[in-house]
């Protein structure tokens, strides 16, 4: 389970500003088990000794600077862009004996940790558009993201003397362009919509990797209640200075 949110704030009818972040955490368990990847001890061949579990937790924040270039209750035109983080760490403790070689003697009571854990940071921007239908309000947008960082994987063998092994790998440049459309229902702040996103790594000769995503969603904000004025608060109801967290 986890969490997500977002929110903005107008600073002008031309500028906002915009934030999201999301927290997941997952657990679970592999019946097999699993030995150490770093050899626990000369002499030795480590053999699982009962289920793997698995914790760990994923997260993921983004800013943004919104321009609204062109706006007005039927139609509106919004540039933006920021920095964006995600981060992730999990770990398995596997409980494994040692089988010596020599003359087939069984230690059991010993347990590995494996955990990677990395950082991935970058740039995203784009651009959304939003025109009024009587109470329908239609968003298509476009974004670009550019995103690199590492990963680290690490194991523990919990062996007295084995100081366990850690590998440090960089991840390459992965970008993605996202475009797609909103329908929103305004008096409800009900919104319908799609995205198509197409992400390529730098570097590699793969295909690209294509995601359809389809969506619902309900806004709400207070704008009246933190005092940005009616001239604000009209337009965030009427949804000329929406843009929706993608």
């Amino acid at each position: 389970g986890g969490a997500a949110g977002a929110g903005r704030m107008a600073f002008s009818d031309f500028l906002a500003a915009d934030a999201a972040f999301g927290l997941f955490g997952m657990g679970g368990s592999f019946s097999s088990g699993m030995p150490p990847l770093t050899p626990a001890q000369s002499g030795f061949i480590a053999l699982p000794n009962g289920a793997s579990s698995l914790s760990g937790f994923n997260g993921s924040m983004a800013f943004d600077l919104e321009f609204q270039p062109i706006g007005g209750k039927n139609a509106s035109v919004i540039l933006f862009g920021g920095p964006l983080l995600q981060f992730m760490n999990l770990t398995m403790t596997s409980p494994y004996k040692l089988y010596r070689i020599s003359d087939g003697a069984i230690f059991p009571g010993y347990t590995d940790q494996l955990t990677m854990s990395g950082a991935l940071g970058g740039m995203q921007a784009g651009i959304q558009g939003g025109f009024m239908l009587g109470d329908v309000k239609i968003a298509p947008f476009l974004m670009m993201t550019s995103i690199s960082g590492t990963i680290t994987l690490t194991d523990d063998p919990g062996v007295s003397g084995n100081s366990g092994s850690a590998l440090t790998a960089t991840v390459p440049t992965q970008t993605s362009t996202s475009m797609g459309a909103d329908f929103i229902y305004v008096p409800w702040g009900l919104s319908v919509g799609s995205m198509l996103q197409q992400m390529s790594h730098a570097g590699s000769s793969t295909d690209d990797v294509k995601t359809f995503i389809f969506q619902v969603g309900w806004h709400f904000g207070n704008a009246d209640q933190q005092g940005e004025g009616e001239q604000h608060a009209a337009r965030k109801r009427d949804g000329t200075l929406y843009r929706p967290r993608i």
